[in-house]
């Protein structure tokens, strides 16, 4: 008994209902509406497709300038070390985490990149 119901339903449907790609419409009523929202739907899927791709070659820059000022933390800091600038080893390890921290963000950066391009 319950089948029947169903195929009633599903028999009712069809007669109302028209598939317009990825969703359905009344007969003679709102085809060309449901079509216009089905084509802007399909757009912003692109879109988000390029935008993804987008935001990982952002990330990318992102992680070569954050990189860069890294190394010049580094460079500066053992610059500075060769020369006897520095009086004790505390007053060197501030410059140095800054360098490893950035470069550590950086680092982070180019394997977020590459995940969000991934996707």
């Amino acid at each position: 008994m319950r089948s029947r119901s169903v195929n009633r339903v599903s028999v009712l449907f069809v007669r109302v209902a028209l598939p317009v790609g990825l969703s359905s419409s009344c007969r003679n009523r709102c085809e060309t509406d449901v079509a216009r929202w089905d084509a802007i739907r399909a757009k912003a899927s692109a879109t988000t497709e390029n935008v993804s791709r987008i935001r990982g070659n952002g990330y990318f820059f992102i992680g070569i300038f954050i990189s860069l000022i890294g190394g010049i933390f580094l460079l500066l800091t053992l610059t500075d070390f060769v020369k006897g600038k520095y009086g004790e080893l505390y007053d060197l390890l501030q410059p140095l985490a800054f360098g490893l921290i950035f470069i550590a963000w950086g680092i982070s950066s180019f394997i977020l990149a590459k995940k969000t391009r991934q996707k």
